[in-house]
C-alpha cells in the first residue's frame, strides 16, 4: 500500500500541474467519511466532487459491490466530470485511505491489529480492481487518454 500511496501522490501532483480545470471543477460540500452518515455536520468538508465518488468506488471493493460499474454508468449519465475531475477520482481511488484509516484506529486503540489483515490480504485483488477502474474510464472517448 505504500507503493500505491506514492503513485497516487505522483498522479495527483501531475494532474494539478498539467491538466486544466473546467468550471465543473469548483469545490462542493463533501463527506469526510462515509461512516458518519449524511446528517452529521462534522462530517461535511469542502472538496472536489471527485472525493465522494472515489470513496464510494473504494467502499464498493471492500463491500463486494459487484454492481459498481453499472452504478457509475448511471451516475455519469447525469453528472458531468471534466478530464481533470476524472483524474482526481483515479488518484483518490489509487490512494489507500482505507489502509491508513485502519492503521490510525490501531494506533489509537480503536481496533485490534488483526483487522489490518482483511485489507492486506486483498492487495492483489485491489490492484486488479484498480485496473478495472482505469479500463472503465478509458471506455469514454473524453477520458481515453488517461494514463
Amino acid at each position: 500500500y505504500i507503493g500505491l500511496t506514492e503513485n497516487a501522490i505522483s498522479y495527483i501532483v501531475n494532474t494539478k500541474n498539467n491538466i486544466h480545470k473546467e468550471i465543473s471543477d469548483t469545490m462542493v460540500l463533501s463527506h469526510n467519511t462515509l461512516e458518519k452518515g449524511l446528517n452529521d455536520p462534522e462530517n461535511i468538508i469542502l472538496d472536489h466532487k471527485a472525493r465522494d465518488v472515489a470513496e464510494y468506488i473504494k467502499w464498493s471493493f471492500f463491500n463486494n459491490n459487484k454492481n459498481i460499474f453499472n452504478e457509475l454508468d448511471e451516475y455519469f449519465k447525469y453528472n458531468y466530470f471534466s478530464y481533470y475531475g476524472v483524474c482526481l477520482i483515479i488518484s483518490r481511488v489509487i490512494y489507500p485511505s482505507f489502509y491508513f484509516d485502519i492503521i490510525d484506529d490501531i494506533i489509537n486503540g480503536k481496533r485490534d491489529e488483526s483487522c489490518i489483515l482483511k485489507i492486506t490480504s486483498r492487495c492483489s485483488e485491489y490492484e486488479k480492481y484498480l485496473n478495472d477502474v482505469f479500463l472503465y474510464f478509458k471506455k469514454f472517448p473524453r477520458y481515453s487518454t488517461i494514463a
